[in-house]
């Protein structure tokens, strides 16, 4: 393993995102910046309304793209690529180059290859698109394309350790670099006053992107089943997972829905529910193999996370003795199970969650320290 030799400046990083709007694209920027590096990203510009403001200024927009639509993909796929020939010199001086996804390592790959740069390739894989999961030819051929780029890297860079051991140890035979970065909070948030119970009356949290019909529909069972339960919905729903989502939840007793939030609104969010609900169902795989960003936003603010067993997310909270489980995905389990939970239960499990580590769910500087040193072979 060799050493990156970068002299006595400041290293340099080059991002490559599929979404400038997305929120891991700033978190990046300034987690790298943090660690001492130089930082330059390019993204993609998803945006639905062209109105809305970018999270971050000076990156560099690879072309506009809308989710579902191949025609815009292509020409945004012909775009970029005239943006980095413009902006090649920045590849080229890179030291370290770490693509969001496998399209955009793909992409990454070609840069590196045309423009000569030198730099460390590296593959950031947040979740695994069920594409990669596939049985069919479809499948097949994507796992082909990404083990010859795999072979191309110097390491993987994981939100959940289940993503090397369930997908890339078995299904790639990866015997590579990796790296386990967890979705924490990049800034450790002012903890929460101590409050007294609500007596009667339990709150739980959907908040994120709303992506899993499953959950919403569980959920909103669970309301009916339980008198004394809420359900406070915080975010945007995903329309090719919840085309509906309105007349899902209209006229639901007990049913909130309070739209779109900034992470500066997330103090104020988490204050007022009791239970976060870090479950997914909606693929076979992947859902049960992540760590979502839920579970380090509610719980450090001391927000009870809910699980189902049989997920890594549940493995996680059962080995830190947090949160609640349920043994299915069943509205009446978590019906019974919220149902006996008392004031005191639900203070207890808080107070839990507000002594833990703030390490536990913050990134730290001796851990952004290491992913510099993992980064550049140090």
């Amino acid at each position: 393993m060799t050493k990156i030799d970068k002299g006595d400046r400041r290293a340099r990083a080059v991002y490559f995102a599929h979404n400038l709007m997305d929120a891991v694209y700033p978190k990046r920027r300034a987690m790298l910046e943090r660690s001492g590096f130089d930082f330059n990203g390019f993204a993609f510009d998803r945006r639905r309304n062209a109105s809305d403001k970018p999270p971050v200024e000076n990156g560099y927009v690879l072309g506009r793209a809308r989710d579902g639509d191949l025609a815009s993909r292509l020409i945004s796929i012909a775009t970029s690529i005239i943006v980095l020939w413009q902006n090649r010199r920045i590849i080229q001086s890179a030291d370290i180059l770490i693509a969001r996804n496998l399209d955009l390592l793909l992409l990454a790959y070609v840069s590196q290859s045309i423009f000569g740069s030198t730099g460390a390739l590296y593959y950031e894989c947040l979740d695994i698109h069920p594409a990669l999961t596939d049985k069919g030819w479809r499948g097949k051929l994507i796992r082909s394309i990404e083990r010859i780029l795999l072979k191309k890297t110097q390491g993987v860079i994981l939100s959940s350790s289940a993503f090397l051991s369930h997908y890339f140890s078995s299904w790639q035979s990866y015997k590579g670099r990796a790296f386990l970065l967890e979705n924490k909070l990049l800034r450790d948030p002012v903890l929460p006053r101590e409050r007294e119970p609500r007596e009667g009356k339990i709150r739980i949290g959907f908040v994120g992107i709303l992506r899993c019909r499953v959950s919403l529909l569980l959920l909103i069972e669970c309301v009916r089943l339980t008198p004394a339960a809420e359900l406070h919905l915080y975010g945007v729903p995903d329309r090719n997972f919840i085309p509906d989502f309105e007349d899902i939840v209209r006229g639901i007793d007990r049913v909130f829905y309070f739209g779109r939030f900034s992470t500066t609104q997330l103090d104020n969010i988490y204050e007022h529910i009791d239970l976060i609900w870090v479950a997914d169902l909606s693929s076979q795989f992947n859902a049960k193999w992540l760590l979502p960003n839920r579970l380090y936003e509610g719980g450090r603010r001391g927000c009870i996370p809910i699980a189902i067993d049989g997920s890594e997310v549940a493995d996680w909270l059962l080995a830190r003795d947090l949160g609640v489980t349920l043994t299915d995905n069943q509205a009446l389990t978590l019906h019974a199970r919220i149902s006996t939970l008392t004031s005191q239960d639900i203070s207890r499990l808080r107070t839990a969650l507000l002594a833990t580590k703030a390490s536990l769910f913050v990134h730290d500087s001796e851990e952004l320290m290491a992913f510099r040193a993992w980064l550049l072979r140090e």
